[in-house]
């Protein structure tokens, strides 16, 4: 499905300004994601920092389909590249089914770093973002995956 059209900035940061400067163009963009994932078994949505304008909308329309809070967190990159939750989030993602959010999936081993950080604590149950840029099928083994468009 392409959503944000084909021809797309390739520079990962133009594209967040582009957009979250638009609030509401980023508010129906997660109900378009947190639509895809309706079907699933979520409990908590996971992003990395540059994510979570995205996640937190996601979360909330999950919140307000589900008609039951779904929580959000962050995980934290370290000096390595890797990803990981604070003591108190993991607490909080411990056992339960994720969903993770990347908004802007240029780099298909980032992408499935934060998804093994997630499984590392919790259940991914999918993968949502707005752009992939290298058409991966594999986020570690996430059961589904929804990408609002493709570039390559």
């Amino acid at each position: 499905m392409r959503v944000l059209g084909e021809h797309a900035p390739q520079d990962s940061a133009v594209m967040r300004e582009i957009i979250y400067s638009h609030t509401g163009r980023l508010s129906v963009l997660a109900g378009m994601l947190a639509t895809a994932f309706v079907a699933e078994e979520i409990e908590v949505v996971v992003s990395n920092s540059e994510s979570a304008p995205l996640a937190t909308h996601v979360a909330y329309y999950l919140s307000n389909t589900f008609g039951r809070t779904i929580s959000y967190f962050t995980v934290q990159r370290d000096v390595h590249g890797d990803f990981s939750f604070s003591p108190y989030s993991r607490s909080k993602v411990a056992g339960r089914p994720l969903l993770v959010i990347d908004d802007i999936s240029v780099a298909e081993n980032q992408t499935q770093r934060i998804v093994a950080a997630a499984n590392t604590y919790g259940r991914v149950v999918g993968v949502g973002t707005l752009i992939t840029h290298h058409g991966t099928t594999d986020y570690g083994g996430a059961p589904r995956i929804v990408s609002l468009s493709q570039s390559s």
